[in-house]
């Protein structure tokens, strides 16, 4: 059976986008006190947790299937997700879309999948074991909103 890790945002890049007032895109970063889902720890937080809202260059791929997506971050930091082998909450508590892509950062169309009702981990587990997929891009189904990245472990 086939381990996977689910990544979030990177320390470094955490760090300089909570001190930020405009994202990479020009745009001002709003300061909210929404809760929601974090980027970096990979969990929802609750209601009246202070957040920031920008539109975040998604580190992989690069090139053709490049993408910036709306996201929100803890303001207050927080542990980054590590759990190899768990579905993190941002993920489990939703539907979402899993895009696909191979090690050249080319998506795999075929790969792409929904999961609405449950069963996320059988999913990826599934994916990740096809020959022609290095990665996967988690996505919520409805909005289309970036939420992380699952490789092999």
């Amino acid at each position: 059976m086939i381990d996977f890790r689910a990544i979030g945002m990177d320390h470094a890049t955490a760090n300089r986008l909570r001190a930020a007032t405009r994202d990479a895109a020009g745009n001002a970063v709003i300061a909210r006190d929404s809760g929601g889902p974090c980027r970096f720890t990979l969990t929802d937080l609750p209601p009246g947790s202070p957040m920031r809202l920008f539109s975040w260059a998604v580190p992989k791929p690069a090139g053709v299937y490049a993408l910036h997506s709306p996201i929100f971050l803890s303001a207050d930091g927080g542990a980054a997700w590590d759990a190899p082998g768990v579905v993190p909450p941002v993920v489990a508590a939703r539907p979402v879309a899993l895009r696909a892509y191979d090690a050249d950062g080319l998506m795999v169309y075929p790969a792409n999948t929904l999961v609405l009702d449950g069963g996320h981990e059988q999913v990826i587990r599934d994916l990740l074991d096809r020959p022609d997929v290095a990665f996967l891009n988690c996505h919520t189904a409805l909005a289309g909103c970036y939420l992380c990245r699952f490789e092999r472990a």
